[in-house]
């Protein structure tokens, strides 16, 4: 495996992470569709359903995926009920 080879799971590890991480708050959601990295629609009762938008995701560098990975898990952590 190349050093790119390398580079590029590392990054598809880290979209995938945040993807599975989700939305730990709504907050979260609102700023990441206002940032251009999540999309938004409403479900039957008008609720937002906020989806990680992974093409923009796998445009970020490595560093700035794990800092959003590392932020959504502290965030989960520390608001966890």
């Amino acid at each position: 495996m190349t050093p790119q080879d390398t580079t590029l799971m590392t990054r598809m590890l880290f979209t995938d992470a945040v993807v599975g991480v989700g939305f730990p708050h709504p907050q979260v959601g609102v700023d990441a569709e206002r940032g251009g990295l999540a999309t938004v629609k409403h479900d039957a009762g008008g609720e937002p359903v906020y989806a990680w938008n992974r093409r923009i995701l796998e445009t970020l560098s490595t560093e700035t995926l794990q800092d959003l990975y590392t932020s959504l898990k502290l965030h989960e952590v520390t608001h966890a009920s």
